[in-house]
């Protein structure tokens, strides 16, 4: 983690709490090898906005615009 906070000038008084990896695999690397399980990503995504109930159908549209049916 110091690595991380020296390259990204994060102060020691913050807490890193996660991470993303960008980039290609090295398919010679061991670690490449090793997968992990996943949750799907509707059980750690959360799109409704408070009082509003999730629709069961969505579609989207031109533009990228999703429009609930």
């Amino acid at each position: 983690m110091s690595i991380l906070r020296d390259q990204l000038s994060i102060p020691d008084g913050q807490t890193i709490v996660g991470g993303v990896a960008l980039g290609y695999a090295d398919p010679d690397h061991v670690l490449s090898t090793q997968r992990t399980t996943r949750e799907p990503v509707e059980a750690i995504v959360d799109d409704e906005a408070p009082g509003r109930t999730r629709s069961k159908t969505r579609h989207v549209t031109k533009g990228n615009q999703v429009a609930e049916l």
